[in-house]
């Protein structure tokens, strides 16, 4: 309860429905920061064409089966697909990999890897698209990464 308004906080109302904690102490994000968005398509052509001439989007990078686009607030929106299939998969970033994994552990998550811009672990929320979580601050900008 808030001793100000004598109302349920979040955090109360958290704890009583098996929450895990929005915030560490200090205020950083236990589950980091969504800066990643990757739709996986059929049509890579189309959704490039799509996404930079008609939504105006600039393209940081690029490989053979995939696009990345600067989304004018930080993040990054990536779309490919090497099977056809498509989906949302969420990335989030400066997450604290052993609180955020700990407060998920009810969902199966992934046990914690490499990855190339730090270690991460991935769940599926309830409708199947994937959530990742990695535990560095900023991804590299995309003439860092290029080969």
């Amino acid at each position: 309860m808030s001793a100000d308004t004598g109302r349920e906080t979040h955090q109360d109302h958290a704890a009583h429905q098996g929450e895990a904690p929005r915030q560490q102490e200090g205020g950083q994000k236990v589950f980091g920061k969504l800066a990643v968005t990757l739709i996986e398509c059929r049509d890579l052509e189309a959704m490039t064409v799509f996404y930079r001439d008609r939504i105006g989007l600039e393209i940081l990078n690029q490989g053979d089966d995939w696009i990345s686009f600067h989304t004018g607030s930080g993040g990054e929106l990536i779309i490919g697909g090497k099977n056809g299939d498509s989906g949302v998969h969420l990335g989030f970033v400066g997450a604290d990999l052993p609180r955020a994994h700990a407060a998920l552990s009810d969902l199966s998550p992934t046990d914690l890897r490499e990855h190339d811009t730090g270690r991460n672990f991935t769940i599926a929320d309830p409708e199947g698209n994937s959530l990742s979580f990695v535990d560095h601050a900023t991804r590299p900008r995309a003439e860092e990464r290029r080969p």
